[in-house]
């Protein structure tokens, strides 16, 4: 969805990449924007897929399974 690895990490409250160590003890940046928009992205993909509406990827299915030859 191109939203920035920082932002998921607030987003979800995970103590990880820029939030870990020394750099989580000095970053106390909430990334306020970005978060909403991240959010408001992800619910207008939620609606999507309720809705039945095909996303815009390029991302192909993989079929799991035995195939035929």
């Amino acid at each position: 969805m191109g939203i920035d690895s920082r932002v998921v990490e607030t987003v979800t409250n995970h103590r990880g990449g820029h939030r870990k160590g020394i750099a989580g003890r000095y970053n106390h940046v909430m990334y306020e924007k970005q978060v909403k928009q991240a959010l408001e992205a992800w619910a207008q993909t939620v609606r999507n897929v309720a809705d039945g509406v095909e996303p815009s990827t390029n991302v192909i299915p993989v079929a799991f399974g035995k195939q035929s030859a």
